[in-house]
């Protein structure tokens, strides 16, 4: 009687199994920036002003769901909301509230598809663009209401929030600091492959030397 064999050799070692995980994550990621996508409690150009109790609610729902699943970002609104597989530049890796100056931040983790190479070329160009919120909700006299839902966050051409939501140099970060990073603070490969995807150009061993002071 015939089996059924697989050819699978089990392996008990996490460390090497995380190490694989991040390396393949990594080699997809072409740049990582953080930029603001919405402004609280002031009306945009559509009209609509979202209050600061909504954005930060909404903040708090998605980095819950960033946790756990990656939510992709297109390039331009979908007409439906639904995000178009061909329009996917990048994922969203965190997003966070400034209570200071009421911005929503996100993350965005740049991915190596047509769209996410094409979103670098614009940018690289100085180009501008911008961010933008996608989400569910009614709106009465200009204020969205408490079923306001986020969905995710889509980069266009002309962002609702004008200059305040567009890629500049004086709103965004270009971050070496992942999620999976703070989770594996000591992963030395994985901050070194951060650190190549922003530019650096030496060896392992001079980045250790540098930056981490430690001796071989």
């Amino acid at each position: 009687m015939k089996e059924n064999l697989t050819e699978i050799v089990p392996l008990d070692d996490d460390e090497v199994i995380e190490q694989l995980a991040l390396f393949q994550e990594q080699a997809n990621i072409i740049k990582r920036l953080t930029v603001p996508f919405a402004v609280a409690d002031v009306a945009n150009s559509n009209g609509r002003t979202y209050s600061s109790n909504i954005l930060r609610r909404e903040v708090g729902r998605m980095k819950e769901k960033i946790e756990s699943l990656r939510i992709p970002g297109n390039l331009e609104h979908p007409r439906d909301g639904i995000t178009r597989v061909d329009k996917i530049a990048y994922c969203l890796e965190d997003v966070s509230f400034d209570e200071e100056h009421k911005k929503s931040w996100a993350t965005l983790s740049i991915i190596n598809t047509t769209a996410g190479q094409d979103l670098v070329t614009v940018l690289d160009s100085g180009i501008r663009l911008g961010i933008s919120m996608r989400g569910f909700g009614s709106v009465v006299d200009g204020t969205v209401q408490d079923d306001f839902a986020l969905e995710s966050i889509d980069v266009v051409s002309k962002p609702a929030f004008g200059d305040d939501t567009m890629f500049d140099a004086s709103n965004i970060v270009e971050s070496l600091n992942s999620r999976l990073e703070k989770q594996q603070e000591k992963n030395h490969p994985a901050l070194f492959a951060e650190a190549r995807l922003a530019g650096y150009d030496k060896t392992f061993k001079q980045w250790k030397e540098h930056y981490l002071k430690e001796d071989f």
